[in-house]
C-alpha cells in the first residue's frame, strides 16, 4: 500500500524564487533571488525593505500576479503553476483577499456594491452574500456609509471599504501592501489596528508590506528584504 502524501502544514509556501528584469542596458538585476517563505494558517508576517528593494514584486509572485523566472509557489500545499490559466484568476480571488496602498475602488459604485464586487469576480452573488458585505462594512465602522460613493467617502472610509472588501470571499490570506501609505498618521493606526484585529479574530493569515516598524512590530514575525533576500524572524 502506498502511503498518502502528507498534507503540507503550510497555507502559503514560496520556495526558491527568482526573478529578474532587464535594464535599458540589458544588464539583469536580481529583484527577488532564491527567496524560501512560509505562512501558517492564521499566522501574520510583516515585510519591510528599502523602496525598490522587491517587496510588491513578491507579492505579485505569491499571489501569481507574475510569474517568477524559477522556484515554487504553493497555496494549501498545491502547487499553483499546476492550474489552468482560465482557473488561476478564480482560485487567487478564492485563496487572498488583496489590499493595496491605494483603495482602487469603483467610482460608480457605492460602498456595498463595491464590497459584493470581490463575489462578483468569481462567482454569481448567492442570496447571503449581500448580508455578509453588510456585515463587514458593519464590522469595519461603516454602517451608515454603505450607500455612499467612493468620491462621498474619506481616505481612512475608502480603505475601510477595501478591507472589507478583501474578506469578502473567507480568503485563507490577506496580503496587504502598504495599506496605510497614502493617510495620515492617525488614520493609519486606526486602519492597522483594525486590519490586524480583524485577522486576528477571523483566523486569516496575513502578510503585510510596511515601511512603518512599529506596524510591523504587530505581526508575529518579521522579515527584511533586501539585495533580493528575505530575512524572517
Amino acid at each position: 500500500m502506498t502511503d498518502l502524501p502528507l498534507k503540507s502544514p503550510f497555507v502559503l509556501e514560496a520556495k526558491k524564487l527568482k526573478k529578474s528584469f532587464a535594464t535599458p542596458h540589458r544588464e539583469k538585476i536580481h529583484v527577488i533571488d532564491g527567496i524560501d517563505l512560509s505562512l501558517n494558517a492564521g499566522e501574520s508576517l510583516s515585510i519591510r525593505g528599502e523602496s525598490g528593494a522587491g517587496k510588491t514584486t513578491l507579492l505579485n509572485l505569491i499571489t501569481l500576479l507574475e510569474n517568477p523566472d524559477s522556484g515554487e509557489v504553493l497555496w494549501e500545499g498545491k502547487t499553483v503553476s499546476k492550474y489552468k490559466h482560465f482557473n488561476l484568476a478564480k482560485q487567487r480571488g478564492n485563496f487572498f483577499g488583496l489590499i493595496f496602498q491605494s483603495h482602487y475602488l469603483i467610482p460608480e459604485l457605492n460602498a456595498l456594491e463595491n464590497v459584493l464586487m470581490a463575489k462578483r469576480l468569481i462567482g454569481p452573488l448567492e442570496l447571503e452574500d449581500k448580508e455578509r458585505a453588510r456585515e463587514l462594512l458593519n464590522v469595519v465602522g461603516l454602517k451608515n456609509r454603505m450607500t455612499h460613493l467612493s468620491n462621498q467617502l474619506s481616505g481612512g472610509e475608502a480603505q475601510r471599504v477595501s478591507i472589507a472588501r478583501a474578506l469578502m470571499n473567507n480568503p485563507r490570506v490577506i496580503v496587504a501592501d502598504e495599506p496605510t501609505g497614502n493617510l495620515d498618521e492617525k488614520t493609519g493606526l486606526g486602519v492597522m489596528e483594525l486590519l490586524l484585529s480583524l485577522c486576528s479574530e477571523v483566523q486569516t493569515s496575513l502578510i503585510l508590506v510596511t515601511h512603518n516598524p512599529d506596524f510591523a512590530e504587530q505581526t508575529q514575525r518579521q522579515g527584511f528584504l533586501t539585495f533580493g533576500k528575505l530575512e524572517i524572524k
